[in-house]
């Protein structure tokens, strides 16, 4: 049986960190490899006509599946911010944090 290494083990069901950027139908990081000079790849899009997508929907679905870990850690922000509740003047502080968090997912997301 094969163990896994420590650092294996650091890894396990963890993303690849973001940013993630769309690039010609390729989800990939945005910090570029130091050795290639690129992104490292998460996805491919089909980009062949007649697969019953459209460009304009793969392009979306490309920049959704980019805005993955922001909208992680806009999840991960709404937890730890919901924990803060006390006065009103810490909840409105909250919402506004989650709020501003979600809006640029959003916009990430619709490419804005």
């Amino acid at each position: 049986m094969a163990t896994q290494s420590k650092q294996d083990s650091q890894h396990v069901n963890k993303p690849t960190p973001g940013p993630w950027e769309v690039e010609s139908g390729m989800v990939q990081t945005a910090k570029h490899d130091h050795y290639s000079g690129k992104g490292i790849p998460i996805a491919w899009m089909d980009r062949e006509s007649g697969n019953g997508t459209m460009p304009v929907e793969r392009d979306a679905n490309a920049r959704l599946i980019a805005a993955a870990p922001d909208l992680l850690a806009a999840l991960h922000s709404i937890l730890e911010h919901s924990k803060e509740f006390g006065d009103i003047e810490d909840y409105e502080t909250m919402l506004v944090r989650i709020e501003d968090k979600a809006r640029a997912a959003i916009r990430e997301v619709e490419g804005r």
